[in-house]
């Protein structure tokens, strides 16, 4: 066990001097980072339910509201979700698709928006991946679950530490 956490450390350590090598950039709210959109078509002709369409990236955003990184106005306009969230009695990915599946600039504090900006479209898909134990050919199949979540929060919690500290944010908690 120890071995393997050895290896996942390791493989989130290799290229990651360009993710870390910035300061922190103004917020743009009108920025769009990702939609379920793009990929409902791709389920429909793989024979998925559009609904795994939200999966993967409702996963990741999940995991940004539990590290509140969310910006204030998204928190006051979704406080009964985000309650219900963190005490899982939703799942993970419920409060992505009532946003219509839309990942945007408005929706993170300066934090997150910074954080994301640097590693969502370079590494998130791989860290997904290294985190389900997925490969290539079923990067669309995991469930929105609370287990899978807590799979990939733990690599998601190693890259935004690592980011933290050279940034020396390492005390920063928004």
């Amino acid at each position: 066990m120890k071995f393997k956490k050895l290896i996942l450390t390791f493989l989130l350590t290799i290229s990651l001097s360009n993710l870390f090598s910035q300061k922190l950039i103004e917020l743009d709210e009108d920025k769009v980072f990702d939609k379920a959109e793009y990929l409902i078509e791709t389920m429909l002709y793989d024979g998925l339910s559009q609904d795994q369409a939200y999966v993967h990236i409702g996963l990741f955003f999940a995991w940004i509201i539990n590290n509140s990184l969310t910006s204030e106005q998204f928190n006051s306009e979704n406080d009964e979700d985000i309650n219900s969230h963190k005490n899982r009695e939703i799942s993970p990915c419920q409060i992505f698709k009532n946003l219509d599946g839309e990942l945007l600039g408005k929706q993170f504090n300066k934090l997150g928006y910074n954080f994301i900006s640097t590693y969502y479209d370079k590494y998130y898909l791989s860290d997904y991946q290294i985190g389900l134990k997925l490969n290539d050919n079923d990067l669309y199949i995991a469930k929105d679950s609370w287990e899978n979540y807590d799979l990939l929060k733990k690599v998601l919690d190693i890259r935004l530490e690592k980011w933290k500290s050279q940034l020396g944010l390492e005390k920063f908690h928004p």
